[in-house]
């Protein structure tokens, strides 16, 4: 998954409460996450994938309030980290 490795490290502290809220202003869902992504340093979307997935996905995104949307771009956060774990 979204695993550092020799070449890669991902800082998920670099992906700070105000750029969660400018990501979260996207009405491009995969914008959003991108802009988080590359903040941090993650290289591949397979995390992304499994915490969109679900009621929470590119149909949901652009009918979503801002708040939902920053509550669901915090929770994608904690997965990525919950897999950094690993």
């Amino acid at each position: 998954m979204s695993q550092a490795n020799a070449e890669t490290t991902i800082h998920l502290d670099a992906i700070t409460p105000a750029l969660i809220e400018q990501a979260a202003q996207d009405n491009d869902i995969n914008c959003a996450v991108r802009l988080l992504q590359d903040a941090a340093g993650i290289t591949t979307g397979d995390v992304a994938g499994i915490a969109f997935s679900g009621d929470r996905d590119e149909v949901w995104w652009p009918t979503a309030s801002v708040a939902d949307r920053a509550q669901a771009l915090r929770d994608y956060v904690k997965v990525e980290a919950l897999y950094l774990e690993r």
